[in-house]
């Protein structure tokens, strides 16, 4: 029941899975957390590490003790590295 949401959007779209270039990807011109857990498998952790490289403002932050589901998992770990990325976007603006 938790995951209902995403797979009631999944299977009412035509295109689940539409493509995203990274040409596109690489207009994003904002600051951007990546947040990961340092147990997260190694296909996250490919995704993770491309995004950092292709966004041009991406910060990537591993969170202890944790997986995939790192706000939950180490959720103090979690909003440090949340609150330590939007103290230092603020101060960039």
């Amino acid at each position: 029941m938790q995951n209902i949401g995403y797979f009631k959007a999944i299977t009412a779209s035509s295109d689940p899975y539409p493509d995203l270039l990274k040409s596109s990807v690489a207009r994003v011109d904002v600051p951007a957390l990546v947040v990961r857990g340092e147990q997260t498998h190694e296909l996250d952790k490919f995704v993770s590490d491309e995004l950092v490289r292709v966004l041009p403002r991406a910060r990537l932050v591993v969170i202890p003790q944790a997986g995939h589901g790192s706000p939950r998992q180490n959720p103090r770990a979690f909003l440090a590295a949340v609150f330590d990325f939007l103290h230092a976007s603020e101060n960039l603006e």
